[in-house]
Parts: structure tokens; sequence; C-alpha cells
């Protein structure tokens, strides 16, 4: 099993809790910093709660701001909502959608100070900017300050309450997921989730003047009824891929970030253990609430259709949701998928020990969107 890749040791990114609040940073460290499990990361946590204190200022100074009241008693324009499972496509398909004028979205810009950054002074941003790489250290895409990011890295940042906290401590993973992402027979935390979320997506929206939010966020798959809830007119476009693609890309994701980022050790087939068993719980949990979507408002498409039809997909999508606007973006869809055409995507072949365990367990995907087993 690889437990390693070379882009971790040659992109140097930030710890994703930098810019996070102190008081959550503190609750985290308490809780799983002084675990046995967590005492290798002792200056990790030393370096995060420091830096947690530099943001104070920034912190306390929007909370009290005009803008933020603004934000919070102003309903946001409906969302159009990406979901799927991770290394599914969702980026690219988010990256495409993204290009369309009409569309705002969250960026790494809202994910560092995601309590700041209606009122964070554009010197701060200049010199945070400064600080991040230009490819992602899980695949090398492109990526940058002002890209389309996911909800979830601010989420991380701002609530306990946050699915990628399962990668900071892998050991607890599991508990982590049912919490944050399936709320399993715990309804305060979904409670907290979305009261979170909805004060996001309030200053998130004032931000982006107002425009209609193109949102991806993998988690939210799991969580319609949550999101329905906050916006019941929202759109949702689900991409799906061949599992046993997801498989190995999945297994490397993990492997990288836990490796990057793991506030805590675990061995590899518990990772394994792990994400397997999330795909079944996302995918499944998508399965049973997705009728509750109107009929009008939800799209499935493959990323294999996207990635060999980019332009018939796109315009599915458009029609189907019944979005405007597809003829004024496609010039900008297409310089896109220009600039990507020379992107390199890594290989994920399996072997067959891996074929049987993918079909073990995500067969029931495979089914349902019709997708033959390899050999």
């Amino acid at each position: 099993m690889e437990s390693k890749s070379s882009r971790t040791d040659s992109i140097k990114v930030p710890h994703s809790l930098t810019g996070g609040s102190s008081d959550l940073i503190l609750k985290l460290f308490l809780k799983h910093g002084l675990r046995p499990a967590g005492w290798r990361k002792l200056p990790t946590w030393g370096s995060l709660l420091l830096n947690s204190l530099t943001g104070v200022p920034f912190r306390w100074q929007e909370r009290f701001s005009s803008r933020r009241a603004k934000a919070l008693t102003t309903k946001p324009a409906p969302p159009l909502f990406v979901i799927g499972h991770w290394r599914s496509g969702t980026t690219h398909l988010h990256n495409l959608l993204t290009k369309d004028p009409q569309f705002g979205y969250l960026t790494m810009r809202h994910c560092i100070t995601p309590n700041s950054f209606l009122t964070m002074p554009d010197f701060i941003n200049r010199k945070l900017a400064a600080m991040m790489p230009d490819r992602r250290p899980v695949d090398g895409m492109k990526m940058g300050w002002d890209f389309p990011q996911e909800e979830e890295f601010a989420l991380e940042r701002m609530t306990d309450v946050s699915y990628n906290h399962c990668y900071l401590f892998p050991d607890r993973a599991k508990e982590l997921f049912r919490r944050s992402v399936t709320f399993d027979q715990n309804p305060a935390a979904a409670t907290k989730w979305s009261a979170e979320y909805h004060k996001l997506i309030c200053r998130l929206s004032l931000d982006q003047e107002g425009k209609t939010l193109c949102l991806k966020n993998p988690p939210n798959t799991a969580r319609i009824p949550q999101l329905l809830h906050l916006f019941p007119d929202a759109k949702f476009v689900f991409i799906v891929r061949n599992p046993e693609h997801v498989f190995r890309s999945t297994r490397n994701l993990w492997m990288n970030v836990t490796q990057l980022l793991g506030l805590t050790k675990t061995t590899e087939e518990n990772i394994e253990q792990n994400f397997l068993s999330f795909y079944t719980a996302l995918m499944q949990k998508y399965l049973a609430d997705r009728d509750s979507i109107p009929a009008k408002n939800l799209v499935e498409v493959k990323f294999e259709d996207l990635e060999n039809a980019p332009f018939e997909t796109l315009q599915s999508i458009y029609s189907s949701l019944e979005l405007d606007g597809f003829e004024t973006a496609k010039p900008l869809f297409k310089e896109y998928i220009q600039e990507k055409s020379g992107f390199q995507k890594s290989a994920h072949q399996l072997d067959p020990a891996e074929i049987e365990l993918v079909q073990n367990h995500w067969g029931f995907a495979a089914k349902e969107w019709g997708y033959s087993r390899e050999t």
C-alpha cells in the first residue's frame, strides 16, 4: 500500500487549522492534543495556538462590524451545490461552473480567514496570499488565493463539527464522521453545523455581492436534509465516477493528507477501513435523501461524460436546472478546458484483490450508476 507521495515532500502548505479561532483550537487541543496519540505534534499545536492569537483583533473587528450584521440579516439567493464523493470530479466540475460570471464562490481567502474575511485589511490578505502554494499537494492541480475552494476548509477552522477533522485525527475518524457528516442520532451536532454553515454562507453572499453562490463540498452529499432546511430552493449537481477509479485516488488522498496534516497517528489498515465505510455511508445517505430534492432542482452527471463531452454535459446541467447563461459562459468554459488539456491525471489501475475489495464494499454504487467491473 502506498503511504507517501512525493508531492507532499515538494509542496509546502500551512496547516489546515491555521487561521482558526483560538477557542476552537484550544478545544481541539484539550480533546485530542493531550492524548498519547497526539504528543508527537505538541510543537505544531503550540504554533497553531500562537497563530490563532494573532488573529483575535481581526475576528473581533468583524464580530462587531456593520457588514457582518448586514450579512446575517440578508437572505442569500438559493445556492447551486456541487456534491459527490471525493475524487469523483467535484473540483473539475466546480472550477468549470465558476467560470460563469453569474456565480459567486468561496475561495482560499475565505477559508484561511473564515471569521474575518468581510473586514480583513487588504495588506493582510496580500501577505497571506503569498504563503499559499500554487499546486494542491494531493494531485498537483493548480490552486491559489482566489481559486474556488470547498466550504469544509472554512468550517474546520470555525467549528468542531467538520469532516476535515477526520484527516487531522484519523484514529477517531469514524466517530468524527458520524458526528459531522451523517449526524447519526446526533441532532445537536446537526443543529450546530447548520448554524455555522448558514452564517458562513450569509457572509459569503454579501462578500460576493449577492450573486448566486456555486458551492462545492463533498461532505454535503450526506447533508441534503440540512441544506434543504436552510435553502429550500437550492439546486444540486451530483457527480459520480466509477468506484474502481475512486478507490486508489481516495486512498492516496487519505495517506497524503494524514501524513501532511495529521495530528494523531493511526495505521494504514485503519485508514483503508475508514474510507471504505465512509464512501458507503455517504452514497447510501445520498440515495436515501435525493428524492427529497424537487426533480427540477437536481441533476446527476458522470465524471466520464464531463471528461469526454464537457460542453454537452454542461449544457445538460444548465438545461435540467433551468439555468440561464450557458452561451455567455461557453467561451470561458472552452478556455478553461483548453488550459486543462495538458494536465496528466494519475493512473489508478487496481490489482484483482483491490477490484474485489471495491466490488464487495462499493458494488451497490457501481450497479446504481451503471458501471461495469473492470479487469
